[in-house]
């Protein structure tokens, strides 16, 4: 791996009132600028967010996102979300629809919380995700049911280059601890979309 850029640390799975969550926006992220992350993405369910890529007030970028849900053909059920190229993607589709059509635009997609949903490694094979979400914080804390490490190693047989993240998956739940339990560290070049996003593809 080339670490001759600059680490920045991010999550990648995050909620705001536009979907479930209680902070807005821009709260969201003053309050991981303030934890000393450069990045996020906005993954609210079923409603793509496509921004300009940083916050007026702080300094973070915001990387386009949502977090899809729905049974695939065969009847299983997933979460999925998607980084960046998440553009005419809508509520009325079907979730493998809207995942072929964020692939068609190059977008990362992730296989979300697989234990927390019921997954069998099956599940995750047969779609060929890029990556896997193996530690959400918000489903350990909640259900104890936040590490999917055997559904990343059973994808790792079949797809080896398949990714491993650790994410918030934060809501902000009034009277649960506040998250920032999971995150990932990318080293770019710079400190711009392109760069960030090449970086959590490599």
């Amino acid at each position: 791996y080339d670490c001759s850029g600059k680490w920045h640390k991010g999550c990648v799975h995050v909620h705001t009132t536009i979907s479930d969550g209680r902070l807005t926006p821009e709260e969201v992220t003053a309050f991981y600028a303030q934890g000393g992350y450069d990045f996020i993405s906005f993954t609210d369910h079923r409603t793509p967010y496509v921004g300009n890529g940083s916050s007026q007030k702080w300094p973070l970028m915001v990387l386009d996102g949502i977090e899809l849900d729905g049974f695939d053909e065969k009847g299983s059920f997933y979460h999925i979300l998607c980084l960046g190229g998440v553009e005419g993607i809508t509520k009325d589709m079907k979730i493998m629809e809207a995942v072929e059509k964020a692939r068609l635009q190059g977008s990362f997609i992730i296989w979300a919380h697989p234990y927390a949903c019921g997954n069998s490694a099956n599940d995750g094979i047969r779609h060929g995700f890029d990556g896997v979400e193996i530690y959400n914080s918000s489903c350990d804390v909640a259900y104890g049911r936040g590490f999917s490490s055997y559904q990343w190693d059973a994808t790792l047989l079949h797809q080896p280059n398949v990714l491993g993240f650790a994410t918030d998956d934060a809501h902000f739940v009034k009277g649960a601890p506040l998250e920032k339990g999971g995150w990932i560290m990318v080293n770019a070049p710079e400190f711009s979309r392109s760069a960030i996003m090449n970086s959590i593809r490599m």
